[in-house]
């Protein structure tokens, strides 16, 4: 890198930043963590298995957004144990991981990068365009058919109500 690069990277580190770049999908919890505590695993194997303290650990249990995904997951076992689903979904989390390497390598193909980012987009719901008004609808649709001059169906009469 030029002098005048390193220069610049010292003046507006929002623009260069620090290299390597970190794995987003890795701060956090993962899905597979939220399993293992509705699961019933542990509070020293989870510190072992995830490399976390005691206090982090319930730093963690303690979060609210952490206690929402808790419920959703405790109500889907539940319902349908360990799941096909709930096991492609954990493992879908961590080829992220796989995905993110691959994108960041140097090795890989421009085009296979293309394909990557092209489908981590996808899977995050970003590729729909934004819908105004839930899609065009404002909620509800009215439909009237009009089959000849008898009238069908039943007709209710109200008054209209004081404003």
């Amino acid at each position: 890198m030029s002098q005048d690069a390193d220069t610049e990277r010292q003046i507006n580190p929002l623009l260069f930043p620090p290299e390597p770049c970190e794995n987003p999908a890795k701060k956090g919890w993962t899905a597979a963590f939220v399993v293992d505590v509705a699961l019933g695993t542990s509070d020293s194997v989870l510190c072992s298995t995830y490399e976390l303290q005691d206090h982090e650990l319930q730093w963690i249990k303690d979060d609210p957004g952490f206690i929402i995904q808790l419920a959703s997951i405790q109500k889907e076992l539940d319902k349908e144990g360990v799941s096909f689903r709930l096991k492609a979904r954990l493992q879908a989390e961590e080829l992220l991981q796989t995905s993110w390497a691959l994108i960041h390598s140097p090795a890989t193909p421009a085009t296979v990068k293309a394909g990557l980012i092209k489908d981590t987009v996808r899977w995050a719901g970003w590729d729909a365009p934004p819908q105004e008004n839930g899609g065009g609808r404002g909620g509800f649709s009215v439909n009237i058919v009009l089959n000849g001059t008898v009238p069908q169906g039943v007709t209710i009469d109200q008054p209209a109500l004081p404003a």
